[in-house]
């Protein structure tokens, strides 16, 4: 009994990495029918992506500027807001849309707004502008929510473009800039903002600021123009904007801080144009915008960074992207194109990356280094966590058997637990995600 059940083991596994060979695919693929107008922001909160833009339908259900994909379909969010969202953000209290809105489902909530799942709630009385306000940028760090974009006021405080709510008021961060925000990140443990500024407290701080939790410290030379992405890969802070210098150094549209220097991105994108929004999928940087080349070669609009060259994503999209986000094993794309690689996909699409390591890669490698998961061999429910890594709120791990096909999934921050009783013993594959990157593969036994 004991030999059949060894052979059948053995049998299966030649089978996957057979199956394996041909599971290394790069692809374009629509989401649904999409939407009407166009998408400003994607976010991945509770299991669920959410796109914020200048749209009313989402594959034609009203939506109301806020929509959400559960994998199937595309719904409101609420009864949405009364104009156009231009940054999101999640946190563990919920999801934070910001933009040009007054009010988010029945309630006030000035440029700014907080869906907890159920509900919109504003956050006080949001920010102010004679001429109107907007909040373009957002991130939430140890339990502080920082805003970013265009206003004079946060409550009743006097901010310059830059506040932060603390789930009670909202207080200023120094004297704030003298112009614009538009990206935000976490690096090294402190706050970068970037826009279209020169100036912070006062001082000559050039497009890029940093905030220790005291003052607005200046990122070397900073850059010549405005920025409009900050994310972070391979231990370096990326800048994509509308530049093309960072001191003396030549930078078109891109460039990256290494905590002490700035460096170009390679040979960057094409002259006069932007990158809008940079995000990391399975280990690779991901550049969207304006632009029609990168590194020299041809990129509509999207382009990937491998940490040397700059490649393009087959014919890309036929108009501006905006926004990027991984969720479920892909990249989501969002801007005003209508088609990519040729096919319709009315301002969101998705591409896939599927190296060939997915299924026939068991080695457990990259487990003994950052994941660790008991007890394997085990029999219904195997806990899994990760080593020396915060694992976030989106942070999730995804299950396959041999065939390739995913069994069961989960999502939960420091510690992630996984339920097979429902699953026939044997030989499982699982991926342990953090903030989209591929943390760690590995073996399941099921007795």
């Amino acid at each position: 009994m004991k030999s059949t059940t060894l052979k059948k083991l053995l049998l299966s596994l030649l089978i996957a990495q057979a199956l394996a060979t041909g599971l290394g695919a790069q692809t374009w693929d629509t989401v649904s029918s999409g939407f009407d107008n166009g998408v400003n922001a994607l976010a991945v909160n509770n299991g669920k992506l959410y796109a914020g833009g200048a749209f009313m339908f989402a594959a034609g259900n009203s939506a109301n500027y806020m929509a959400q994909w559960n994998d199937t379909a595309w719904t409101g969010v609420g009864s949405g807001m009364n104009s156009y969202v231009l940054s999101l953000s999640t946190a563990p209290e919920g999801l934070y849309a910001g933009g040009y809105f007054w009010n988010a489902g029945s309630n006030s909530a000035n440029s700014i707004a907080l869906w907890n799942d159920t509900n919109w709630n504003g956050l006080g009385s949001g920010v102010y502008l004679f001429n109107g306000p907007s909040i373009n940028a957002m991130v939430s760090y140890n339990g502080i929510l920082y805003a970013g974009g265009n206003f004079s006021k946060a409550g009743n405080t006097c901010t310059n473009n830059m506040a932060e709510w603390n789930g009670q008021e909202w207080t200023s961060m120094g004297t704030g800039m003298n112009g614009n925000i538009n990206a935000m990140a976490i690096y090294n443990g402190n706050i970068y903002i970037a826009g279209n500024f020169d100036s912070a407290n006062g001082s000559a701080i050039y497009h890029i600021a940093m905030w220790d939790g005291a003052q607005w410290k200046a990122v070397g030379n900073g850059l010549n123009g405005n920025v409009t992405a900050l994310c972070v890969y391979n231990g370096e802070l990326y800048a994509g904007g509308g530049f093309d210098s960072t001191g003396s150094k030549r930078a078109i549209e891109m460039a990256r801080w290494n905590g002490t220097r700035w460096d170009a991105v390679g040979t960057g994108m094409s002259m006069g144009s932007s990158v809008n929004a940079l995000a990391v999928y399975n280990n690779k940087l991901y550049a969207g915008g304006s632009f029609d080349s990168a590194g020299g070669i041809q990129a509509w609009y999207i382009a990937v960074w491998n940490g040397q060259n700059w490649d393009n994503l087959g014919a890309g999209v036929n108009n501006t992207v905006n926004a990027l986000a991984v969720y479920d094993s892909a990249l989501y794309v969002g801007g005003w194109f209508t088609s990519v690689s040729g096919i319709t996909a009315n301002y969101i699409a998705k591409w896939t990356d599927n190296p060939k390591t997915i299924i026939a890669g068991v080695s457990n490698t990259i487990e003994a280094n950052t994941v660790m998961i008991y007890p394997n061999p085990g029999k219904e429910v195997f806990q899994i966590q990760a080593k020396g890594y915060q694992l976030l709120a989106n942070s999730r791990i995804e299950v396959y058997n041999l065939l390739g096909e995913k069994i069961a999934n989960s999502q939960c921050p420091n510690q992630i637990q996984i339920d097979l009783s429902n699953q026939a013993s044997g030989i499982y594959i699982y991926k342990v995600y953090n903030l989209g990157n591929l943390l760690g593969t590995g073996k399941l036994i099921k007795e």
